[in-house]
């Protein structure tokens, strides 16, 4: 299912009485990319969790094209969601093959391209290897900022 996504006066609390995210409303088309910045805190993965229903929201509604969210089934949500957390997850195998897991039919311009559309090409080919460079288990010889750049280009 391609559709917008709109949040609609959406309110959200952890506890009774204690407005959390209050009266929310935002809209992203289905050719749009959106990415949420703040703090530490803030409320951006809070948000996140309120689309696939990891959470329910207190007031408001969450709209994915014409239907309210709370209307569509779990299991369907869950399967047409994706998202990439502050914890990734990479492979103990090169970044090549890391982001071939996304799209394994990818062609080596598309993933260069997606490379630099993510601002990530000096710093792949700046290591020892460049895109052939093994990461280890989980990512481990890549700073935070290294294996979440590469995990967002699992979405290309």
């Amino acid at each position: 299912m391609k559709a917008n996504l709109s949040f609609n006066n959406v309110s959200f609390y952890y506890k009774e009485d204690s407005p959390f995210l209050h009266v929310i409303s935002s809209q992203v088309n289905e050719s749009e990319i959106l990415a949420i910045v703040g703090s530490s805190g803030a409320g951006k993965s809070t948000l996140f969790n309120l689309i696939p229903r990891l959470y329910d929201v207190i007031g408001g509604e969450i709209k994915l094209g014409d239907y309210n969210i709370q209307d569509l089934d779990l299991h369907f949500l869950k399967q047409n969601i994706g998202m990439v957390t502050q914890e990734t997850y990479l492979f103990n195998v090169s970044i090549w093959e890391n982001l071939l897991y996304a799209k394994s039919d990818a062609t080596e311009e598309e993933i260069i391209q997606a490379c630099k559309e993510a601002n990530n090409p000096d710093f792949i080919t700046s290591l020892p290897d460049g895109y052939i460079t093994k990461v280890g288990n989980r990512g481990i010889k890549l700073s935070g900022g290294e294996k979440q750049r590469l995990s967002i280009l699992g979405y290309f």
